[in-house]
């Protein structure tokens, strides 16, 4: 599992599928290199709390995502976390939970195709 580290790898990856769940939104997008592991950024706003809130909102998440080892992560993609205040409060096994349901969920969407038109 790898991080995201730059902003615009970070800009790509908002550009791309969307989940939301109670605590946190799930965004999701292919890579193009070759690299087969899948990699994860988290962000947490100011808007959520004083940084004590943020940093253990941080933790939390990067927590949840090392022990659940059993995340439907797809190979070759980015995901990036971004946090909401409601993930200072969730329970660590319903975060768990939350985080395998977003990642599957994002992973699984399909995009929404335009309908073939009759010609007139």
């Amino acid at each position: 599992m790898g991080r995201l580290r730059k902003r615009p790898e970070f800009q790509r990856v908002a550009k791309g599928r969307r989940y939301h769940v109670s605590g946190f939104t799930v965004q999701c997008a292919p890579r193009d290199d070759t690299e087969t592991t899948a990699r994860f950024g988290l962000t947490i706003t100011r808007k959520v709390g004083t940084a004590v809130e943020r940093n253990r909102i941080r933790r939390r998440l990067r927590s949840a995502l090392v022990t659940s080892s059993d995340i439907p992560s797809k190979p070759g993609h980015d995901y990036v976390l971004v946090a909401r205040r409601e993930a200072l409060y969730l329970p660590f096994p319903e975060l768990i939970r939350d985080l395998q349901t977003a990642i599957s969920a994002v992973g699984s969407k399909s995009r929404r195709k335009t309908p073939d038109r009759k010609p007139d």
